[in-house]
């Protein structure tokens, strides 16, 4: 249920309602008016492309426009193949490095050693090869992530501002402890919100040529282990949303890995081997609930090929007027997530776990020479998890994740096939063999994912993975006109005026276009992540029930959240509870008065919530909570959706039904 703060908001609802009973009857007037007007929207619900009928959609009021956004964004997306095009061009040129890197460029530690064995056309065949790819790899694709050369938050669509911030004195950074919102607020003092030129450009520095130092030696030093190590650990520290946009939720335990390997410390393989598995159980276990299904059935309807091969109908109850799953989309969904941490559970049984065994006695040989083996679960694990990542690549993802899939497909063949010494599958001799610190260190990381599927409003998705379920946190910032004069007079008034967020410089000459995109991202939001579906009703709270293209006219701007985070800290990924942090420092620089700036968010479905609801345990009353945050005022209204209420929102419009 919704609580207003205070009796000043109780009257802003009430004014609100009235706004909504005015735009019924303006929807009612819209449509009788399209029957005259060949530019009108007749049917929003109908299955059309009506962004591209800006006149028709500026028509429309607040909940016809929420409708013509999803119906746009049920349409097969020909998007996809761009961006695919543009991932594969990304991906050619980090494979291009890789090779460069591994084949010519390993002249630092090491060098001379005779570890690189080529044959005779000098393609790379030898598992001591293997070892120099991987470490390259890792380092390098860590890298690739800072500087936004990976295309997953930084591209030149998004463009690489954002890169730049983390090297530059007097950037907005937000550090981890940083006692302005979440766990350490009210517990520690407000830390600086303010690059220096010690975690500016220095750390980023250092971070960087850790990773060449690593990338560049046949075998690693100590030396380049603990730089490389600890330039990771300060980063998290003092950048902590820089730590999330460079993938740290690979590249932290990875640096561990690589830490325990290079300086010679027993068991190392067994880190590397357990993140692995903990992304792939997190992973699935975080798809187990209604939400991963919407976002399955996405891969199979938005793609630019399924303009030839139109699976609606067998997917979808009656999209976009109805968005509900049918059986056999449930079915296939939970069934595509059961495989991905079945996966990772086959990984854990190696032959000696399955001796006497069937399982076992199919046991082939593994990639280490002759004295390995490999049960059949671990190569029926290796084998669907690259079949998985194959998948996901071939379904033209809406954003560039093909080296997020590549990486750790390579690792896992890697780490459970090539590298075990006596049998493939997880070494737990080798954890046995770990210094009692590191082993409390593991027991630890595992809590720790565990404790961010369950607890979603406190750790990143990413971090504790639940990538790509359908069930990430949500947050819109959404700033007055007379909000944004004070931007303009504060010290981020340059990059505002250079640099509007959520306006990018390749397509700013297109102001339609432009304006478009976030259009275009609640229409594909709505349908594929559960949880914001509750926020069509909370928006229209804070827009009074003005359409959007209206507020945007009257001066407003809508800011997707983590646009907004990355134009003002830097590189920061997608994730919605650095918003707060954002929403404290802009009142900071910029002193809103009530109402100027506001902040909107829903945190995802706790993992364990959606396990119920598949088992039948009750799981679809479980809630999460929504908010209406002021820069200035803080809490304006906050309340809680649950899971049966949001799948009841079969379409936006069906929001104002429900309320009224």
């Amino acid at each position: 249920m919704a609580q207003p703060a205070n009796a000043d908001e109780a009257n802003a609802n009430a004014n609100a309602n009235a706004n909504t009973n005015t735009n019924t009857n303006t929807n009612t007037t819209t449509r009788l008016d399209s029957n005259s007007n060949t530019s009108s929207i007749k049917d929003p619900l109908s299955l059309k492309k009506h962004l591209q009928n800006e006149e028709g959609f500026k028509k429309l009021s607040y909940w016809d426009q929420l409708d013509a956004m999803v119906a746009h964004q049920a349409c097969p997306e020909t998007l996809t193949a761009a961006v695919t095009v543009l991932a594969g061009i990304t991906s050619l040129v980090n494979g291009s490095i890789l090779y460069l890197l591994v084949a010519y460029c390993q002249v630092l530690d090491g060098a001379g050693a005779g570890i690189v064995d080529v044959d005779a056309d000098n393609s790379p065949v030898s598992y001591q090869t293997h070892e120099v790819l991987c470490k390259t790899a890792i380092a390098w694709c860590s890298l690739a992530a800072f500087l936004g050369i990976d295309g997953m938050y930084a591209n030149p669509i998004i463009g690489y501002s954002a890169v730049f911030q983390n090297w530059q004195v007097g950037t907005v950074k937000e550090p981890f402890f940083c006692g302005r919102t979440g766990v350490w607020s009210g517990i520690l003092p407000k830390q600086d919100f303010r690059r220096n030129i010690v975690d500016g450009p220095l750390l980023s520095l250092a971070f960087a040529l850790s990773r060449l130092w690593v990338a560049c030696s046949p075998v690693p030093s100590p030396a380049a282990a603990w730089v490389y190590f600890l330039s990771t650990i300060l980063l998290l520290v003092f950048n902590y949303s820089s730590y999330i946009g460079a993938s740290g939720m690979y590249h932290g335990p990875l640096s561990a890995y690589l830490f325990l390997k290079y300086t010679n410390t027993s068991g190392a393989l067994s880190v590397l081997q357990l993140t692995l598995v903990l992304i792939y159980i997190g992973c699935g276990i975080g798809k187990m609930g209604p939400w991963f299904v919407q976002v399955f059935i996405q891969e199979w309807t938005m793609p630019a090929w399924s303009k030839f091969v139109n699976l609606r109908p067998f997917l979808y109850k009656d999209m976009p007027k109805d968005n509900t799953a049918t059986t056999l989309a449930t079915i296939a969904g939970y069934g595509a997530a059961s495989t991905e941490w079945l996966a990772g559970v086959l990984l854990c049984l190696p032959s000696s776990i399955l001796v006497g065994t069937f399982l076992e006695s199919f046991a082939v040989e593994g990639g280490n020479g002759d004295n390995t083996s490999c049960s059949l679960p671990v190569a029926a694990g290796i084998v669907i998890i690259i079949s998985m990542h194959i998948y996901i690549i071939l379904h033209l993802p809406i954003i560039d994740v093909w080296i997020l899939n590549i990486l750790p497909a390579y690792l896992v063949y890697y780490a459970f096939y090539l590298a075990p010494t006596t049998e493939s599958g997880f070494d737990y001799a080798g954890f046995a063999t770990l210094p009692t610190v590191w082993q409390y260190a593991c027991y630890a990381f595992m809590l720790f994912v565990v404790f961010g599927q369950i607890h979603t409003d406190k750790v990143s998705y990413t971090l504790c993975y639940r990538f790509w379920a359908g069930n990430w946190g949500h947050s819109y910032f959404f700033i007055s006109e007379s909000g944004i004069a004070k931007i303009q007079k504060s010290i981020l008034a340059k990059r505002w005026n250079t640099e509007e967020p959520g306006v990018y410089k390749m397509l700013a000459s297109d102001k339609w276009l432009t304006e478009t995109l976030l259009y275009m991202v609640l229409g594909m939001s709505f349908t594929g992540q559960l949880n914001h579906r509750v926020l069509p009703k909370i928006i229209h709270k804070v827009t009074n029930g003005k359409s959007l293209t209206e507020y945007r006219n009257d001066g407003n701007r809508v800011v997707i959240g983590w646009f907004l985070v990355q134009w003002l800290m830097g590189l920061a990924g997608n994730c919605s509870i650095r918003a707060f942090h954002a929403l404290a420092v802009l009142q900071e620089l910029c002193e809103f008065e009530a109402g100027e700036c506001r902040l909107i968010n829903v945190h995802s479905f706790g993992s364990h919530q959606g396990l119920l609801d598949a088992s039948g345990g009750g799981g679809s009353n479980a809630t999460t909570e929504w908010i209406v945050m002021d820069a200035k005022d803080g809490v304006v209204e906050k309340g809680t959706v649950s899971i049966q209420e949001c799948l009841s929102y079969t379409c936006p419009s069906a929001c104002k039904e429900k309320d009224d």
